[in-house]
C-alpha cells in the first residue's frame, strides 16, 4: 500500500513538474510576443507621428496661402 501511495505522489509531482515547465515556456513565449509588440507599437507610433508632422506643414502652408491671398486681394482694393 505505501509503494503504491509514493508512486501516485511521484507520479502527481511529475506532472506537476511538466506543467510548471510548459507554464514557463509559455512566459517567455508571451515575453517575447511583448517586446515584439511594444516594438511594433513604437513603429507605428513614430510612423503616426511623422504623418501628423506632415499634415501640420501642408496645412500651415494652406494658412499661409490663404493669409497672402488675403493680404494680396486687401491690397488690390486698397489701390483700386
Amino acid at each position: 500500500m505505501t509503494d503504491s501511495l509514493l508512486q501516485n505522489i511521484e507520479e502527481k509531482v511529475g506532472n506537476l513538474l511538466s506543467e510548471v515547465q510548459a507554464l514557463r515556456n509559455e512566459i517567455v513565449q508571451v515575453k517575447q510576443e511583448n517586446i515584439f509588440l511594444r516594438s511594433e507599437q513604437d513603429n507605428h507610433a513614430a510612423k503616426l507621428q511623422a504623418l501628423i508632422s506632415l499634415l501640420d506643414v501642408l496645412n500651415g502652408g494652406e494658412n499661409n496661402d490663404s493669409i497672402a491671398m488675403e493680404s494680396s486681394c486687401q491690397t488690390e482694393d486698397a489701390v483700386s
